[in-house]
């Protein structure tokens, strides 16, 4: 099943010909998702359908690089859940996850900071590279581990 979420997050690199830092806003206007931002801090980020497109809510008061991995966490569930269910909201990490959301982010991580990538910087510091790939330090010190590993 992460397989399937990493080889959509490529196929994404691969049609918008993307470079690091990945700016997932563009990405889901890119895809017709209109992201606004809600001021609300009990979740994360939502999907919504409207009409004839999708809405893409994320938490105002998240920093920078959680916005923006919020942002590609909602376009994997846009991306790999779309019929599974009509909307989806995203809470705080303290969450326990389902495999769906597992999935969303197993898309973002690799939409993000790609494997190959980090591997290559992997000696840089990981506040270093949580700047240089605009995604929290947390986001990056977990990947590290990953590829570390």
């Amino acid at each position: 099943m992460a397989r399937y979420a990493v080889n959509a997050a490529h196929m994404i690199w691969q049609q918008h010909k993307l470079e690091i830092p990945v700016n997932a806003a563009d990405v889901a206007h890119a895809l017709g998702l209109q992201v606004f931002y809600m001021p609300i801090r009990s979740l994360a980020g939502v999907l919504l359908p409207e009409e004839d497109h999708f809405l893409l809510g994320v938490n105002q008061f998240q920093g920078k690089g959680r916005r923006n991995f919020t942002i590609a966490h909602e376009i994997g569930h846009y991306l790999l859940h779309l019929g599974l269910q009509p909307s989806f909201a995203c809470g705080n990490l303290t969450q326990p996850i389902g495999h769906l959301e597992y999935q969303a982010n197993q898309f973002a991580v690799e939409l993000l900071m790609p494997f190959t990538i980090v591997q290559r910087l992997s000696e840089l510091p990981a506040e270093n590279l949580a700047k240089r790939f605009s995604v929290s330090n947390q986001a990056m010190s977990i990947r590290l581990q990953e590829v570390n590993a």
